[in-house]
């Protein structure tokens, strides 16, 4: 896992076998890694591990919490005490940070309540006691956690949200977007007067291959492009940056 400060210099790394999702903590700077559990055959779960280092940088390991699964995705919730990691692996699961071991939780979400098509993506906003899940389906649904009642919150590829609560979504396939919309879900305004940002793709694939949607405490957002080329060959790939 490789750390750049925010004019890009890289800063350091910790090594980490197969990282899939990174969380850092705002106050304590721990860094919360959840491991990619390698090819799934038939469906079947296979070994995977949530680690806690101290911090980003050349890393201690702290605690390691052994899991089984076939895709989990992670979200940090800043906000709670204990610090809360959202892991989502046949269900939706709270883990508690108790400093040198990681507490998981009993899932949240009951099968009849409504399941995820597919979870790929989550974010937590924590004054409103939320999760986002965005799934395969290009559906986004909000959880309340304090009730594990679930409900559709808008059509679109991956979420993100600011200090502030508001949402922002990768607008799916063929859009070239990026939009910003309030904690309610009505669209909000960038200061061009619209609520959408263009993004240009150079592998003529659109939203494909982008993803690691995120907005800093300053405001910026930041997106991973991945640009692969016909034939399967893997060109550059970049960090999008763009500052309000």
């Amino acid at each position: 896992v490789a750390t750049f400060g925010p004019d890009g210099k890289f800063l350091g790394e910790t090594k980490v076998e197969a990282p899939k999702y990174v969380s850092i903590h705002p106050k304590t700077g721990a860094m919360y890694v959840l491991t990619h559990p390698g090819e799934i055959k038939q469906n079947k779960p296979r070994p995977f591990a949530l680690i806690k280092f101290d911090q980003a940088v050349e890393g201690k390991e702290v605690a390691r919490l052994a899991l089984e699964g076939t895709d989990p995705v992670l979200a940090l919730d800043p906000g709670a005490d204990p610090a809360r990691l959202w892991l989502q692996n046949s269900g939706l699961f709270p883990v508690d940070d108790r400093g040198d071991k990681l507490e998981p939780g009993a899932n949240v979400i009951k099968p009849v309540a409504g399941g995820f098509a597919g979870p790929l993506y989550m974010c937590v906003d924590p004054a409103r006691e939320r999760l986002y899940v965005a799934d395969f389906r290009l559906n986004i649904v909000a959880v309340d956690l304090k009730t594990g009642k679930s409900q559709p919150f808008m059509k679109a590829s991956e979420p993100a949200v600011d200090r502030d609560g508001n949402v922002y979504v990768l607008d799916a396939f063929g859009a070239n977007s990026l939009s910003r919309y309030s904690p309610d879900g009505k669209p909000l305004p960038f200061a061009t007067g619209s609520h959408k940002l263009s993004i240009k793709f150079r592998n003529g694939l659109p939203n494909v291959g982008v993803k690691g949607l995120t907005v800093a405490p300053t405001g910026d957002i930041f997106a991973y492009q991945d640009n692969n080329t016909a034939g399967g060959m893997r060109r550059k790939q970049n960090v999008i940056c763009a500052s309000l």
